[in-house]
């Protein structure tokens, strides 16, 4: 009868990363005198081999330990993965004669438990040192001010792995970098207790977290919800200053690390290339808890004749970082009444007539029509004049702009209200035809000839 070889019917999945590595196997074998190798390979390659395998005869689960050696050839080549599909390979030789072979598939795996990265520590910081001067840094932080720097500690691969990727995150943002350095994850946005995730990534996809909470503390630059900055009743030289405000509580083991550190302004004539220097007034300002305010009805004196930029400028414990800015530009003194030869002004302060009223003018509750006169421009319909006065067209109308004849001629526009206009229409030339039509409400009616 000739030599028959053994068999191999089943491999159970192998774990590579326990203390003792072994496979489990179904063989039938036909003549336990016969010597067996096993030999796995993985994407075709042979990595490793158990030789000199003997059996009794017959069908079995058998168990075969592998040695440390076999066991890190396979997780060397594995560096990269979970598991993998092997291709088990039974030889039967009697002697130095190969019987002959069988094979089966079988899986090849690591587990997390086993084989994940180990990593346990990492650092907070705060690399603002404008920030971290007043909380102290860790685990204080200042919201939209400080930044969080992180360092993670050591990590150390297993099996033969290799550390691949170490991953920051917080408030939504993520860094990440392969060489361990620093992560800078930049300004934290949001305020509160906020956690820091560091994570480990080995080259087989197997993480490690470690887990922090850092404490952000909600802050704003000085803020000034009410200010009033006006000539003493709009025309005179005298100014007057008046705001009020607010700054963020910034408090550490009960004690409040903010304050009030300066409130000043400088000015200059709207004309002129460059400010002035600051005038302090902090000095002045009532300070409650964290808010302040501050009233001087004659601050300073500006030329009624000249307009000027005005700069006030505030600060709190944290410095020029997060200066409140605030620019305005008062305009030269306007009189309510200028009183000019044979002429008077109100709210113009140079009259050009006996009379000249910059405004609308009204008497008894009705609004009394100024004149404008002006030319009337060659794409514009006379559908869109509805402001009192008096409209010159100095050429040929073009047709399609509503006007009642295409002819030289004078619009004059009268009103009473929104509700109600009326238009008429003078040619200029000799019969001196005159058109009239109303608007009322949003609807024209039609050119009538008079």
């Amino acid at each position: 009868m000739a030599d028959k070889a053994s068999v191999l019917n089943r491999v159970e999945t192998v774990s590579i990363d326990t203390d003792t590595a072994s496979v489990s196997l179904n063989t039938t074998v036909y003549n336990s005198s016969y010597k067996h190798q096993l030999t796995i390979h993985i994407r075709g390659v042979p990595i490793a081999s158990v030789d000199n395998i003997s059996w009794s005869t017959g069908t079995a689960q058998r168990t075969i330990t592998l040695s440390n050696d076999t066991k890190e050839a396979i997780q060397k080549y594995m560096f990269e993965d979970k598991s993998v599909s092997a291709t088990f390979v039974l030889a039967t030789s009697k002697g130095s004669t190969l019987i002959g072979t069988s094979s089966k598939t079988a899986t090849i795996r690591t587990k997390a438990a086993n084989s994940a990265p180990l990593f346990s520590e990492f650092t907070c910081a705060d690399s603002n040192s404008t920030t971290s001067a007043v909380t102290g840094g860790n685990p204080y932080y200042i919201q939209n001010f400080s930044t969080l720097k992180i360092t993670p500690g050591t990590a150390t691969s297993r099996n033969w792995s290799q550390i691949t990727k170490y991953t920051a995150v917080c408030n939504g943002v993520t860094v990440s970098n392969t060489d361990g350095g620093v992560l800078n994850l930049g300004k934290i946005s949001k305020s509160g207790n906020i956690t820091v995730k560091v994570t480990v990534t080995d080259s087989r996809g197997y993480t490690k977290s470690v887990f922090k909470t850092i404490n952000v503390i909600p802050y704003d630059k000085p803020n000034v919800y009410s200010i009033t900055l006006r000539r003493t009743n709009e025309i005179e030289s005298e100014m007057q200053l008046v705001f009020s405000g607010s700054i963020s509580s910034i408090t550490i083991d009960g004690t409040d690390k903010n304050s009030l550190k300066s409130v000043r302004y400088r000015y200059k004539k709207t004309n002129a290339s460059s400010y002035g220097s600051f005038i302090d007034l902090l000095s002045s300002v009532a300070v409650s808890g964290t808010s302040f305010s501050f009233s001087n009805l004659e601050l300073c004196d500006f030329d009624v004749n000249s307009s000027y930029n005005f700069h006030l400028e505030i600060r709190d414990v944290f410095g020029s970082m997060t200066v409140t800015d605030m620019y305005f530009t008062v305009p030269q003194g306007t009189p309510l009444i200028a009183l000019r030869k044979k002429m008077v002004g109100i709210n113009n302060p140079n009259p050009k007539a006996a009379l000249d009223v910059t405004g609308e003018i009204y008497m008894n509750d009705f609004s009394v029509m100024g004149v404008q006169q002006e030319a009337i421009a060659d794409d514009v319909s006379l559908n869109e004049l509805t402001s009192p006065g008096i409209y010159f067209r100095r050429s040929v109308p073009q047709e399609n702009l509503n006007y009642p004849a295409l002819v030289f001629g004078m619009l004059e526009v009268f009103s009473c209200s929104v509700n109600l206009v009326i238009q008429r229409y003078t040619a200029r030339d000799s019969p001196f035809d005159m058109y009239i039509r109303s608007r009322v409400n949003s609807t024209w009616g039609a050119w009538v000839k008079k």
